[in-house]
C-alpha cells in the first residue's frame, strides 16, 4: 500500500457569536526534511503531485514508476505558509486551527511552537491557538514524518497494548 501524504483542508476559523474563516489553501511551499531548496506545493494536494510539478520526479503513475519512487515516503518532509491576521480578527474571543487530514503523522507548527502531533489522517483536528496567534504575520509548518521510519519505533507489541487498553477502558463504562 502507498503513503502518500495529503493535506486535504486548512483553515483558520475565528468565532465569537459569528463565525469567520480564513482558508489557508495558498501560499504552501515544501522541502525535504534537512535539505534547503524550497519548491512551490499545492493544498490540497499529496508530496507526489508536487514532486511532479516541481519537475523533481516524472509521474508516479506511469508503469512502475512507483517502485522506482518507494524513496520518498521514507523521508521527512515539511510544508509552510504564512498567513496574516488583521486587527479586526486578532479581537476576536477565539482561534482555532482546523486541519481536515493530516496523512498520517504530522507535527504542526505555530510561530515555531508546537500545537498538534497528528496521528491519524481520517479524523479532523481542532486546535485552539487563541495565545498563538499573532496580530500580523503568523508562519504555519508541518513536518510530516515518514510513517515507515514512525512504525519502526514503535513497539513490537503494540498491537497487544493498545487491545488491552482498549478492553481496560470498556470494563470502566
Amino acid at each position: 500500500m502507498k503513503n502518500i501524504i495529503t493535506i486535504l483542508t486548512l483553515l483558520l476559523s475565528i468565532s465569537s457569536f459569528a463565525q469567520n474563516r480564513q482558508y489557508l489553501h495558498g501560499n504552501w511551499y515544501f522541502n525535504q526534511e534537512n535539505t534547503k531548496e524550497i519548491y512551490q506545493a499545492k493544498v490540497p494536494g499529496t508530496i507526489h503531485q508536487d514532486l511532479m510539478r516541481a519537475g523533481l520526479i516524472d509521474d508516479i503513475y506511469f508503469e512502475n514508476n512507483e517502485h522506482k519512487y518507494r524513496w520518498i515516503e521514507d523521508e521527512n518532509w515539511e510544508y509552510t505558509t504564512s498567513f496574516s491576521v488583521d486587527s479586526n480578527t486578532y479581537n476576536y474571543a477565539v482561534h482555532n486551527l482546523v486541519f481536515e487530514g493530516i496523512d498520517t503523522y504530522g507535527d504542526v507548527y505555530l510561530n515555531d511552537s508546537l500545537i498538534l502531533e497528528a496521528d491519524n489522517m481520517f479524523r479532523t483536528w481542532r486546535v485552539d491557538v487563541h495565545e498563538l496567534i499573532k496580530f500580523g504575520d503568523n508562519e504555519l509548518r508541518i513536518k510530516f514524518i515518514s510513517p515507515i521510519k514512525k512504525n519502526k519505533e514503535k513497539p513490537k507489541n503494540i498491537e497487544k497494548i493498545n487491545k488491552v487498553e482498549i478492553l481496560e477502558e470498556n470494563k470502566t463504562t
